[in-house]
């Protein structure tokens, strides 16, 4: 028998699921302790183990620490940890911001000694500063962070800092030194992570303190000589990539100036990256100690854009942005004027003065006609006035200009879907989910896409995918059965999708299994 759904209902349950996982937050927790939060993560159920999927090219790495964590128990606990984090923690989706961040990540790897591990960048949508490293190459940002990071390389300081975390292996040694000293750190690592993203500071720094309480004096040493290791190859990874190594001083610099006025509130990052005096002053001779040129890289007209754009995405009173960033321009001293006016213009699109923002628009385009925000941007005010085949036709010649540039493809998938355009729509987005198939975005675009082009069974599918990328594997295995039975007498299909439940379930154990082992 086969089960017929309704394409529009189909996605009203999907956005629904997306709601209710999103108001979860506080309650769950309200109802966990830090110890059964990870436990959480990791909770399966007790059938028949699946094995692992295959190691997926992690370099081989001959330290100690490989003894006590392999790198493909690294790889394992951290998607675990990703896939729970998704599911509990709000993350920015905005395609023109993880666009660049993903971009300024893979500048700063080549030369982090990170070798070819898979990097996998989420972005929390938190307005605090806040960036971490998790097991297995799990990079996270707060959208919040650009706003303290004055210029691009102080981002990229902080990006170098994490990723030297993730080099030198400081999880694997802290489990290696936290087994010698019978503490339970395991758990506080990874949950705390959790925590103090998901309700901020205060409350998550203490739940982390109490259940921390064990402990012992030498581990917190260890720490601190970890920040500092973390601290001299972060400079190494900025001066690889081009980048001013004095950024990271200046930095830190403006992060201890904010914990002495912020009173008991100070940042985020300074909860599990202490700061002190002597930490500042030793990052800063280090740094001066590397060959200045003037070709170093310290700011750029793409950062204070997509900094720009984060501020007006978090703004909730649009009106408050317009005469912000009016205020800036006639004060002239903006090192990026052109940002300032780019943001004049998305306040003035949220504020539905559409007019305005295509003139202001305008004069950034003839400045620049290929800076993507602009074209974006203009696209948006087409759309927002109806002016659909024109959006159409302008980015379809961009992306024809910039293949595979990511929000270009994304906006040109919505303007085909509301000039009603949904097969072309769920085309474009079919073709992006094969380069970014880790991306849930990308999946609740694709099912939204193809149930609007009466393709429920490939919702079903789109929508299994998404589930299993935020640790739902129980909806995601379910998604999968109830296409399988549209299948039919399409076999070529219906084994594709047989093989991807297997290949969930192992996914599902695959992390349980890294955690036993330790």
């Amino acid at each position: 028998m086969v089960v017929k759904h309704s394409p529009i209902l189909i996605i009203d349950l999907f956005k629904n699921m997306r709601i209710f996982m999103t108001s979860k937050i506080t309650e769950f927790i309200q109802r966990c302790a830090m110890l059964a939060m990870f436990s959480l993560l990791l909770a399966v159920p007790q059938s028949a183990m699946a094995a692992p999927l295959k190691d997926p090219n992690l370099p081989y790495l001959g330290d100690a620490s490989s003894a006590i964590v392999s790198p493909l128990q690294e790889y394992w606990l951290g998607r675990g940890w990703l896939r729970q984090f998704r599911r509990q923690v709000g993350t920015l989706d905005d395609p023109l911001v993880n666009h660049y961040l993903e971009n300024l990540v893979f500048q700063l790897v080549p030369g982090s000694g990170l070798g070819n591990w898979p990097i996998e960048l989420i972005v929390v949508d938190n307005p605090a500063l806040n960036a971490f490293a998790v097991p297995g190459g799990v990079l996270g940002i707060n959208s919040g962070t650009l706003k303290y990071a004055q210029t691009e390389a102080e981002l990229a300081a902080i990006v170098a800092h994490e990723l030297a975390h993730m080099s030198q292996r400081h999880f694997a040694r802290g489990i290696e030194e936290s087994k010698r000293n019978q503490t339970p750190a395991l758990a506080a690592m990874l949950a705390s992570i959790l925590l103090i993203a998901t309700v901020g500071g205060d409350a998550g720094f203490a739940a982390l303190a109490g259940t921390q309480a064990a402990i012992q004096q030498q581990y917190l040493r260890f720490s601190r000589k970890n920040e500092a290791e973390a601290d001299r190859l972060g400079l190494v990874t900025l001066t690889n990539a081009n980048y001013d190594p004095l950024a990271m001083p200046m930095m830190f610099e403006r992060m201890l100036r904010a914990k002495r006025y912020s009173g008991q509130n100070p940042p985020e990052f300074l909860l599990t990256h202490p700061l002190t005096e002597s930490r500042v002053a030793d990052t800063r001779n280090r740094a001066e100690q590397y060959t200045k040129s003037p070709s170093l890289k310290r700011d750029s007209l793409q950062y204070h854009l997509i900094r720009t754009r984060i501020q007006a995405l978090a703004e909730r009173s649009p009106g408050k942005l317009i005469k912000y960033f009016k205020a800036k321009i006639e004060e002239g001293i903006s090192p990026y004027p052109q940002a300032d006016k780019y943001g004049l213009a998305i306040a003035y699109i949220n504020t539905e003065q559409f007019s305005k923002a295509a003139e202001t628009l305008s004069a950034l385009l003839k400045a620049n006609p290929s800076q993507v925000e602009y074209i974006i941007a203009s696209s948006e005010i087409a759309l927002q006035n109806q002016r659909t085949a024109q959006a159409v036709a302008m980015l379809k010649k961009q992306t024809e200009l910039q293949p595979g540039h990511y929000p270009l493809e994304v906006q040109l998938a919505k303007a085909y879907r509301l000039n009603s355009a949904h097969k072309a729509s769920a085309k474009i987005l079919e073709n992006i989910s094969k380069t970014r198939k880790d991306d849930p975005y990308v999946w609740f675009e694709l099912a939204e896409a193809r149930g609007l082009a009466g393709d429920t069974l490939g919702v079903h599918r789109a929508r299994g995918e998404f589930f299993q990328l935020v640790g739902n594997f129980s909806q995601a295995k379910k998604q999968l059965k109830y296409a399988l039975r549209m299948t039919q007498h399409q076999f070529a299909v219906s084994s594709l999708i047989e093989q991807r439940i297997e290949e969930i379930t192992k996914i599902q154990y695959s992390s349980k299994d890294a955690m036993k082992s330790l």
